[in-house]
């Protein structure tokens, strides 16, 4: 590939910015701008997870949304 990807929020209008952003940077083309390890990627999809309002249970597999105000922010 010689270009970058689409964007992911172009074609998931519904992608958080910050996910989009994440995503982003696992697909750069410069290997030194992208995450140099999956701790990192790691790292940074649990602080998103934080910072939006979900909760999960490392290793059990699952994720849920912490308030029902961010549920309704979600619904179409």
């Amino acid at each position: 590939m010689l270009t970058m990807p689409v964007n992911v929020a172009e074609s998931r209008p519904d992608c958080p910015e910050d996910l989009s952003a994440i995503c982003r940077k696992m697909l750069q083309k410069n290997p030194g701008l992208r995450y140099q390890s999956m701790r990192e990627v790691i790292q940074a999809l649990e602080e998103w997870l934080e910072t939006d309002g979900f909760t999960y249970d490392r290793g059990a597999g699952h994720v849920s949304i912490r308030s029902m105000s961010l549920k309704k922010a979600q619904s179409p």
